[in-house]
Parts: structure tokens; C-alpha cells; sequence
């Protein structure tokens, strides 16, 4: 008689290995999810903010002038993070004769880093579980909305978060003996530590060092081996950070130890630590309730047969959410490697409780997980059109015909979970993650709030300015702008052009200079005099705002040129024509 008691549930893997076909037709499931929302229509939507601006900037810059080694923007060495997905991103588009870098190919390098995460997680919850439980685990994460604005973007974080799945595959192979299990952690560890530096070490080998140090008996030879590879991989980077002190020095020094050292103080914090916990439950939208669950389970005792690699998942998520409170600035962008194991713990409570319903198990529990799961999902298919219609400014019809689609298929899988039928409501849940996510992602490419102005002005600006430099003092305008109009607008108001012109400053008082900037002015005019004496008598364009054009009048004057606006490059929200966003001017200086 077979044994069908709750404590024998969904406890051994079903397949654990899977067929190469198996492998292959999940691994297609999973690209075409993620095709549909990370590669559709990536290059329509306009640059969203200063971060991707920034990076596909430097990564501009890197394919069209040459400069491999270092990154720069707007010839500043850009030293706040490591090269490595620069060189990636600047590669392909010198692979692919694309020397512009277009948000297209950019973002669809993000969305194949995402494939490859994805997959990364899939593998990794073969081992820990089975092939069900890594399908459904893969499917959550490329469903989170938090990821799926990661791989649309051109940004570091999804290439750590890549590299993050892979070091945690490779560990978990390392702590069970498998083959090549040290070999993997170790790229891991160094591709992460070439994406993002230190903080790889918060969401890697200090979690699953604190996972090995509560088994019991302690395996020292396994902590130690992960101390070896995490300071191997701390040592990768050194070549690069040796070659900026030494060929970079002495002009950038202070801008390199600054930006290594001074940012781990950085009061820009958009979230408190408690906060910060309590979101991660958000970042798993719309599969919140399987990771409540998830995160309570491993310490029943009814599964005490897949304790080790819950509890694996476990002290990844929450020792890693733990650590990533330490530093003061944090965004919600930095949990993005973390939903990685919140989706594996997702993916395992969905096969955990179908195996339940299958064995005809009754646990009081499942009723209230699928009613609450179900409620979610009515709740954000009344919330999210409001949102829409506030946030992306769309149209009332557009944002109730989602609603509407939204509220159906939520009823369809709370109808499901009332009529005993948990295998379709999870499908149901599948298909309100990916019509939600589609229909934000689609929407808020062509919301009118995020008409693309910047890329407008960029031609015309490149029009009038010919063939002549452009700068920008003493504010730079967003990178958005310089990247559309493919050039080089070094920013002479920077605090490290200051540094330049005052030496013996220390970082924390040329720090002081740019928050308190506009109260400082006499500090900055001598780079932008130095600046015109330098080019007296030839014709000048000066990006700048329209509080110092008095400012940049008074100093021209004495070295005779003549200033005269020559284009607004002011952008305007549709329908709002008088209300102002980045006022800047593009002003020419002609010699008299």
C-alpha cells in the first residue's frame, strides 16, 4: 500500500536530472516569456533615467572613440563601477558594425543576459528540487515586474544578477560534491565581482557561508574553498583599479578613491532597512503569497526532506536582504539579484501544494494561500489601471480594457482554485503575470509622459553646432541628450575639473563644493575664464542654464565674445507647453 501521508508530499525530485529534449523545451518556454517582454518594441521607449543614460553613454563613447580600458563619460574616466559590462555592451556593438550604440541593441543585450539568468535559475532548481518546480521557478522570476524592467534597460544589474544565479549554482554544486562545482563558482564569483565590486560578496558567499555554517556537522572545507574563490575574485579586479591609479593618475586620483570609498557613506538612501525587507515581497509582484509561504516552510517539520536546499534559497534571499541594508544608499534595483531565490522558493511551493491537491491531501493552509493568491490578483487588476492612468498618463478606455482582461483571468483562477482545479489556476496566474507585464511594459513605451523630446532636439543641436566643440558649465544636461546627439560634452562644472584647479582640496571638501554649488560660484568661474582664454577667437557652443547665461555674459566679455542663444533645448510636458522641464540653452560664442 502505498504511502501517501502528508509528510511523504512532494518531498523526493520527480525527474531531477530531465531529458535533453526536456531541457530544451523548458528553456524554450522560458525565452519565448522573456522575448515577449524584454526584446518587444526595446528601443521605442525613451531613455528613463540618469543610470541607463549614463551607461549607454559609456558605452557609446567606448564603441566610437576607442577607449577600452577605462569607461568614460563625457571624457570623465567612469570609475563608480567596474568594465566589465561596458566591454561586453561596447563589443557587441563593435561586432555588429553599430559604433552608435542603439537603445535597441543595448537593451536587447539586457534581455539576453536575462535568457541566460533564467536559465541559470532553471538549472540551478533541477538540483535543488526538480524539473517542475525549475520550470515554474524560471517562469516566476522572468514574470517579476522588477525584473523585467532590469533586463528592458541598459544597466549593470542584470549582468550581477546573472552573475550571482552562476556563483550560486556553482556553490550549490560545490557543496554537494558535484563535479566542476568550484570551477563555476569561481566564474561566478569573478564575473560578479567585474560587475559590480564588493557588494557581490553581500549576495553570494556570505549568505551561503552563513547556509554552511548552521548545518551541522560544519563543513570547514567547503568554507574555506569559498573563501579562497571570493578572494580570488576580489584580486580580479585589481589589475584594472592598479591601471587607473597608475595611467589615469594623478589627475583623477581623488575622483577614483572618492568614487570607490566616499559612496559607502552616501547618504542618498531611497529606502529605510525595514522598508527595504517589506518590499521584497512587492518585487515579486503578482506572486507575493507563494513567497510568503516560501519563506515560512523550510522550518516545518512536515518537510524536513527538502529542508537543506529550502533552507538554501532561504539564507540567500533573507541573508542576502540582511546585508544589503548595510550600506546607506540602497534602491529597489539592488534586491534584483535577490529574486532569484524568492522565485526558486515561489517555484517550489507552486509543485508543493499541486502535489498536494494530486495526493488528496486537505491542508487549511492551501485554502488560504490560494484565496488570498486569488485576491491579490483581483486587487491588482483594480489597481494597476488607476496606476496607469496616473503614472503613464494613458487613456481611461486603454487603462479599464486592461483592467477588465486582468479582472477576468483573476476570476478565472480564483473560479479554478473554488472548483478544486489548482493546476489551472496556476496557469491562470502565469498568464495574469505576463498580459500584466506586457501590457505596463507596452504602454508605458508609448505613454505621452515619456515622449522622447531629448531625442528631437539632439538633431537640430548637431545642426547649429557643425563641427565645432560643445561643453557644459556648470551643470551637465541629462546624458540622454549628449547620447542622441552622438558627441562628446565634457561637463567643465564637474567637481573633478575642480580638483583639477584646486589640488590640495581633499574629497569630502570638493564634495561639499558641488552640493552647495550655486552658493560657490566664485570657486567654479576661474575652469570656465581658463576655458575662454584658451579658445579666444574662435566660435564656442556652451550647454547651460538660463540663470547663468548673466554669469557666462561677465565673464566673456572682458575676452571679447560675443554671447547669443541658439536653440532651447528646454523640453515640455504634451498638453503642458508653459510648465518648464531641464531648462537649458544652447549658447554661441562668437569672437568679435
Amino acid at each position: 500500500m502505498t504511502d501517501t501521508s502528508l509528510d511523504n508530499i512532494a518531498l523526493a525530485p520527480s525527474d531531477p536530472h530531465a531529458t535533453a529534449e526536456q531541457r530544451g523545451r523548458d528553456l524554450s518556454v522560458i525565452f519565448i516569456v522573456i522575448a515577449l517582454l524584454g526584446l518587444f518594441t526595446p528601443g521605442a521607449s525613451p531613455i528613463v533615467n540618469s543610470l541607463e543614460s549614463g551607461y549607454v553613454l559609456s558605452v557609446q563613447e567606448m564603441a566610437r572613440d576607442g577607449g577600452w580600458v577605462v569607461p568614460t563619460l563625457n571624457e570623465r574616466p567612469r570609475t563608480v563601477k567596474p568594465p566589465l559590462p561596458f566591454w561586453i555592451s561596447a563589443a557587441v556593438c563593435k561586432i555588429t558594425g553599430n559604433e552608435t550604440a542603439p537603445l535597441g541593441l543595448l537593451r536587447g543585450i539586457s534581455a539576453v543576459i536575462g535568457f541566460l539568468t533564467a536559465a541559470c535559475i532553471y538549472l540551478l532548481g533541477l538540483r535543488l528540487f526538480d524539473r517542475r518546480a525549475a520550470l515554474w521557478s524560471a517562469l516566476a522570476w522572468a514574470t517579476c515586474f522588477l525584473v523585467i524592467i532590469e533586463y528592458r534597460l541598459a544597466r549593470h544589474d542584470i549582468f550581477l544578477t546573472a552573475s550571482v544565479a552562476l556563483s550560486m549554482l556553482g556553490i550549490w554544486k560545490a557543496w554537494k560534491k558535484e563535479k566542476f562545482g568550484w570551477t563555476i563558482t569561481a566564474i561566478g564569483l569573478i564575473l560578479a565581482f567585474q560587475c559590480k565590486g564588493p557588494v557581490s560578496w553581500m549576495l553570494t558567499a556570505l549568505p551561503a557561508a552563513g547556509f554552511a555554517i548552521v548545518r551541522r556537522p560544519i563543513r570547514w572545507r567547503f568554507l574555506g574553498g569559498l573563501a579562497l574563490w571570493s578572494f580570488v575574485a576580489g584580486l580580479s579586479l585589481l589589475p584594472w583599479v592598479g591601471f587607473m591609479l597608475v595611467e589615469v593618475a594623478p589627475n583623477h586620483r581623488k575622483l577614483i578613491y572618492w568614487e570607490a570609498f566616499g559612496r559607502i557613506a552616501s547618504d542618498r538612501a531611497s529606502f529605510e532597512p525595514l522598508w527595504f525587507y517589506l518590499a521584497a515581497f512587492f518585487y515579486v509582484m503578482p506572486w507575493s503569497g507563494y513567497l510568503l509561504t516560501g519563506v515560512i516552510v523550510p522550518f516545518e517539520r512536515k518537510y524536513a526532506a527538502r529542508r537543506e536546499p529550502m533552507l538554501f534559497c532561504w539564507w540567500w534571499l533573507v541573508g542576502g536582504l540582511v546585508l544589503m541594508t548595510i550600506p546607506f544608499e540602497k534602491t529597489e534595483r539592488y534586491a534584483v539579484p535577490l529574486i532569484a531565490p524568492a522565485a526558486l522558493l515561489i517555484g517550489q511551493m507552486l509543485v508543493y501544494h499541486l502535489d498536494l491537491h494530486r495526493a488528496g491531501k486537505q491542508d487549511p493552509k492551501c485554502k488560504g494561500l490560494w484565496y488570498g493568491h486569488s485576491l491579490w490578483l483581483m486587487g491588482l487588476s483594480v489597481a494597476i489601471p488607476y496606476v496607469m492612468q496616473f503614472k503613464l498618463e494613458v487613456g481611461e478606455s486603454i487603462a479599464t480594457g486592461v483592467g477588465l482582461v486582468l479582472s477576468v483571468i483573476a476570476m478565472g483562477v480564483a473560479f479554478s482554485f473554488v472548483r478544486r482545479r489548482p493546476h489551472w489556476a496556476t496557469f491562470g496566474s502565469l498568464a495574469f503575470a505576463v498580459v500584466m507585464c506586457f501590457a505596463w511594459t507596452q504602454l508605458d513605451a508609448r505613454a505621452p509622459i515619456n515622449r522622447d523630446a531629448l531625442a528631437e532636439l539632439a538633431p537640430k543641436m548637431n545642426r547649429i553646432i557643425g563641427e565645432h566643440d560643445v561643453i557644459t558649465w556648470p551643470k551637465r544636461p541629462p546624458n540622454a541628450l549628449i547620447y542622441y546627439a552622438n558627441r562628446t560634452a565634457p561637463a567643465l562644472g564637474e567637481w573633478y575639473r575642480i580638483a583639477e584647479h584646486y589640488p590640495d582640496w581633499s574629497p569630502e571638501q570638493l564634495n561639499e563644493v558641488v552640493k552647495q554649488r550655486d552658493a560657490n560660484q566664485h570657486l567654479v568661474e576661474p575652469i570656465l575664464t581658463e576655458y575662454l582664454r584658451q579658445n579666444r577667437g574662435q566660435t564656442l557652443f556652451i550647454i547651460t542654464r538660463p540663470d547663468h547665461i548673466e554669469q557666462i555674459e561677465r565673464l566673456a566679455a572682458p575676452l571679447d565674445f560675443t554671447v547669443e542663444q541658439a536653440l532651447d533645448l528646454t523640453t515640455r510636458k504634451p498638453g503642458e507647453a508653459e510648465e518648464l522641464r531641464d531648462p537649458f540653452l544652447l549658447l554661441r560664442l562668437s569672437a568679435r
